[in-house]
């Protein structure tokens, strides 16, 4: 399938045609599938590719309109998505197989935008969003844009496009790049905070 025909099923998509949605599935996901394990090949099995893949394309799914035509294709736009989820899944895969010492690997996937982990959603849930920001304020809003990371955050967002556009970045690879540093940095500052009120 070519990229136009993608696009006319997008926009079909987004002016409220679902049953386009089986479509775009069937036409990407092989495609999805052999880019994640041609980019990510530390995964343990073709299953975690298709996982990976999949969750980009729910993603994408539940809220088609967050990819904007101009700026990517739609397969280039679905494999960046799928690409993170793939290296959480290389993350947890090398925590619970202790290698937590492969740095170059954990260090990659450090400055991708994923959901937060269990251990971060407990901390969280503890702290409380608003209680954190209330309370830490000064720690954690350093930079121009960090208040919009924590609100992103907040919300569950992980997609590096909306944060990038949020913060005003280039709505392409190396803006959702950025994007996904910021949001790592926000990240790094919830776990010191939460490691320090825990003791």
């Amino acid at each position: 399938m070519t990229n136009d025909e993608l696009l006319t099923l997008h926009g079909r998509l987004v002016g409220g045609e679902l049953q386009v949605a089986s479509r775009i599935v069937e036409r990407v996901l092989p495609r999805l599938v052999a880019t994640v394990r041609s980019t990510v090949p530390e995964l343990h099995d073709r299953q975690d590719a298709e996982e990976a893949s999949l969750e980009a394309l729910l993603r994408y799914l539940e809220a088609p309109q967050r990819y904007q035509p101009g700026k990517a294709q739609l397969t280039t736009w679905l494999a960046h998505v799928a690409r993170q989820y793939a290296l959480n899944l290389k993350r947890g895969q090398a925590r619970r197989h202790g290698h937590e010492s492969d740095a170059a690997a954990t260090f990659a996937a450090q400055r991708e935008v994923d959901d937060l982990r269990p251990a971060e959603e407990r901390m969280l849930q503890d702290l409380e969003w608003s209680n954190l920001r209330d309370r830490f304020h000064a720690r954690l809003f350093k930079d121009e844009g960090d208040r919009d990371v924590f609100a992103l955050m907040s919300k569950g967002e992980v997609d590096p496009a909306l944060h990038a556009r949020m913060l005003g970045l280039p709505d392409d690879e190396s803006g959702w790049n950025e994007a996904a540093t910021r949001v790592e940095r926000m990240r790094g500052r919830i776990r010191r905070i939460g490691r320090e009120n825990a003791s």
